[in-house]
């Protein structure tokens, strides 16, 4: 019976020392336009996010382009209106990607209307991320 009681154990904490390893492959900072400024490094297999300020009331909105899709993929994308609740009020998109292999990819941000192929973009940020 101990025996038993004492496999039961060990298949219970293997599991959880499982679970701790996946949480710990997200990146539990968010990368914004401040880190667009240096090299971000990352290993293969971890999963990240990227968040900047957008108002899409305006008709703008950031549009992601992954230079080598198979060195990073987008995974998701979420708005959070702001807070106070006001119209027009800028609010936050976040961005969420995950590294595939060793190589070096960027991120190009670009601010614009989408629907609008005249009108050049009012802000482009870079990430460049090399992954090991």
């Amino acid at each position: 019976m101990k025996n038993i009681l004492a496999c039961v154990a060990l298949v219970l904490l293997m599991g959880c020392e499982t679970t701790q390893s996946d949480h710990s492959q997200l990146i539990q900072r968010p990368f914004s336009e401040v880190d667009a400024s240096q090299t971000i490094v990352l290993s293969k297999g971890k999963t990240f996010e990227v968040t900047l300020p957008e108002n899409p009331t305006t008709g703008y909105a950031w549009q992601m382009e992954v230079s080598d899709l198979s060195v990073l993929k987008k995974l998701s994308y979420s708005f959070t209106a702001n807070a106070s609740g006001r119209i027009g009020a800028t609010g936050e998109g976040l961005w969420t990607f995950r590294t595939l292999q060793k190589g070096q990819a960027t991120i190009t941000a670009s601010y614009e209307r989408p629907w609008d192929d005249n009108d050049e973009p009012t802000k482009v940020i870079t990430f460049t991320l090399q992954v090991q």
